[in-house]
This record gives structure tokens, sequence and C-alpha cells, in this order.
């Protein structure tokens, strides 16, 4: 006897069968693989997390504000109490080899520790010590060797009271500085230390910072 269902049943399962060997085209994953918003501007105003960065800490104490570098927006941190905060910026899908991070910076001085690190890099984490300058800001480079396709941009403070940071137009890219030392110019040192400029190692330890830099 003719079933209509079965033998349509019948001619459907080899169609499936057969487009379930097809082989779909791969997708490709989204990767963060350029710093976002290392100017600060992208979101048109202050604001207490800025675009492309998340934040840890003691978080109201990092945020952007009016009087940028070259645009109209920095990063800040600053709190009228003690605070440690970091801003930081997860990037994936890099090409292994050396990438330089540059960034223009204002310090008050006076922290506990201020600076920029790159870091879960797959090589050893480097720091640099934001210079004492409550003027003029100062440009500052470090470079690291990626060796896991990732790396994070960290912008850190264990700060005091009014003590405060300026951040902006951060750059991430491909290769290195080529020199062996790394950060500001030292004819500043000496009215950095002054000032209570802290220098220190790629670890973290403090010491003497001609010391440091050789």
């Amino acid at each position: 006897m003719f079933h209509p269902r079965r033998t349509l049943r019948a001619l459907l399962l080899p169609l499936v069968a057969g487009l379930a060997l097809i082989a779909l085209p791969a997708t490709t994953a989204h990767a963060a693989s350029t710093l976002t918003n290392g100017g600060f501007e992208s979101d048109g105003a202050g604001v207490a997390t800025p675009a492309g960065w998340s934040e840890y800490g003691d978080t109201g104490a990092s945020y952007t504000e009016s009087g940028g570098h070259s645009g109209g927006y920095r990063l800040s941190h600053y709190s009228s109490s003690a605070y440690k905060v970091e801003t930081y910026q997860y990037l994936s899908g890099l090409a292994n080899g050396s990438y330089t991070l540059t960034a223009w910076v204002r310090s008050s001085g006076g922290q506990n520790s201020a600076y920029m690190a790159l870091k879960n890099c797959g090589s050893s984490e480097q720091r640099t010590d934001l210079p004492v300058s409550t003027s003029s800001w100062v440009r500052i480079v470090t470079s690291i060797k990626v060796t896991n396709n990732q790396c994070t941009v960290s912008i850190n403070s264990d700060a005091n009271a009014g003590n405060w940071i300026n951040v902006d137009d951060l750059t991430f890219t491909s290769g290195s500085t080529g020199l062996s030392v790394k950060g500001a110019d030292i004819s500043s040192l000496a009215k950095s230390e002054a000032l209570g400029g802290v220098y220190r190692t790629g670890s973290g330890t403090a010491g003497d910072a001609v010391t440091i830099l050789k």
C-alpha cells in the first residue's frame, strides 16, 4: 500500500544526510589585537570607566576628565583618600614578537608606586615608573617580547591621599625601541627624586634609579 508520508520521509533522509556531510565555512574569532581608545576620546565626555578599558581596586579613583595631552580628555588617578587602582586593557590575537608601548604622562609624585606595565605577555613583566612632572607632559616608552599571542597594558597607582597621575595618547605597536634605557630623560632625575619619585625594577623592587637603568 502506498503511504505518501513514508515515501516522502524515505526520500528526505538521504538528502538530509548528504547535507550534514557538507563542511560549513569556518568562522574567524574576533580578537582585540590593537589598543582601543588610547587617547581617551571615544566617550566624548569624562566618564568613570573609559571605553575599551577595565578597572580594578579602588575604581572611583580612576576616571577620564578634560585636559588631554593632544585631545580633549585624559585618564586620571586621584582620590582625596589613600587608594590603589589599576586601569588596564587586555590584548589578544597578537603575532608573537617585540612590541613597544608609548604614553604621555604627568604625576604629582609622593605615591608608593605609580607605573605603567606590560604583563601576561609570556615574558617577564616590564614596568616604567611615571616621572614626577606636575606641569609638562613627559613621554615614556617601554618594550616587551610577546611569546603567547597576548598582552595586558596596565596603568597602576598605589597612592596616598591627594596624589595624582594623568595619562594620555597611549600607543602599542609592533617593534622594539632598540634602546637599553626606557623612560624619561634622566636629566629630570634629581628633581623627580626631590619631589618624591620612586624607581623600581621590573619586579617592583624599589632601588637607585641610575642602577636600575643600567
